[in-house]
């Protein structure tokens, strides 16, 4: 009897053991399945946001280059909000960032933004007192390069997300 109970205990531990491990198992998995959603859907911001910086450029291009009033009216009162959007994204995506290559290149962006904003700001203001050759002056000296650096930065960024998920 002592044999059946030694082996009965044994079972019983070697069963508790199985189960704990499958436990154990089913909360790893679930843990990656949440990081996984959690970085898939990082990455969906992170591609709305450079879209969105993208199509904001080229409105801007867009109005400061025609001189056309149909493309001004057209394109000229969306051009806030949309730089507007684009800024709230890349505070919401700054303020997913966690890992140190994520945090590096946030450090590597904040003054790209600055000269992009900056110059968004001196163009509106020629734009504002009618100084039309002041504004496209520093569309072609300011902001397009400005422009440039930081929708390059944002791609990337969607490269470290990309790279990460792989």
């Amino acid at each position: 009897i002592a044999r059946l109970t030694l082996a009965v205990g044994v079972m019983l531990a070697v069963l508790a053991a199985t189960a704990g491990l499958n436990l154990w198992q089913q909360s790893q998995t679930a843990s990656m399945m949440a990081e996984l959603a959690a970085q898939s859907d990082k990455l969906r911001l992170v591609d709305r946001w450079a879209a969105l910086s993208e199509s904001t450029s080229v409105r801007i291009m867009a109005v400061n280059k025609s001189g056309d009033e149909a493309i001004s009216a057209l394109f000229g009162a969306e051009i806030g909000p949309k730089v507007k959007e684009v800024g709230e994204l890349f505070r919401q995506i700054k303020g997913l960032a966690t890992r140190p290559d994520e945090l590096a290149w946030f450090e590597q962006m904040t003054p790209k933004r600055e000269a992009l904003l900056q110059s968004l700001k001196d163009m509106a203001e020629y734009r504002q007192v009618g100084d039309m050759p002041a504004a496209s002056t520093m569309f072609d000296t300011a902001f397009m390069p400005a422009q440039k650096a930081y929708n390059e930065h944002i791609q990337g960024f969607v490269r470290i997300q990309r790279d990460y998920l792989e």
